[in-house]
């Protein structure tokens, strides 16, 4: 038997913590709206698609020893997801992030989540660099990559054929 560990972290606002089964009915209803465009997601998602992605998500975990946290308001309402992130067929790995409704956009969530979990990724999880993959037209995301660090490297392999702008992240920070 395999007893995973995930650690829990606190924030001014917010709590990240492991992936629940609770979860699942917000993420699928994300990813099954316009505001989930830029990682695949649309109406043309099945509840099904949604479950897969879900426990792709919270299955990295097992496969590689970390993956994203779901960031929750202090009431535990889940309002997104975001952290390290390697699916088997990534070029390396990514710092991804995304708030599941519009309702929670501008208010600084994500910055702050990920403020707390990329060092974290550096230091416990032993990450010496990573990106973060985002569509053209995703100004937010790419707000976000810069706030936190992030350099744009034309020079790193995309995951796909789809055009995307990558930002490098180091520990030291810069490119």
């Amino acid at each position: 038997m395999t007893t995973l560990s995930i650690p829990v972290f606190e924030t001014e606002r917010l709590t990240l913590r492991e992936p629940r089964m609770t979860d699942l009915a917000p993420f699928t209803a994300f990813l099954r709206s316009e505001r989930a465009r830029f990682v695949g997601g649309g109406a043309h998602r099945t509840e099904y698609d949604c479950g897969r992605s879900f426990a792709h998500m919270a299955g990295l975990w097992l496969l590689r020893g970390y993956g994203p946290h779901v960031f929750c308001l202090r009431d535990g309402t889940p309002v997104g997801h975001g952290g390290p992130w390697f699916p088997a067929h990534w070029p390396e790995p990514e710092f991804g992030w995304c708030l599941w409704s519009g309702e929670h956009e501008r208010k600084g969530y994500v910055t702050e989540a990920m403020r707390r979990l990329i060092p974290w990724a550096f230091s416990a999880v032993g990450l010496a660099t990573a990106v973060a993959y985002i569509d053209p037209g995703n100004d937010a995301s790419a707000r976000v990559a810069r706030a936190l660090g992030g350099v744009e490297d034309p020079g790193a392999t995309p995951p796909d054929d789809d055009p995307v702008v990558i930002f490098r992240f180091r520990p030291e920070g810069g490119a």
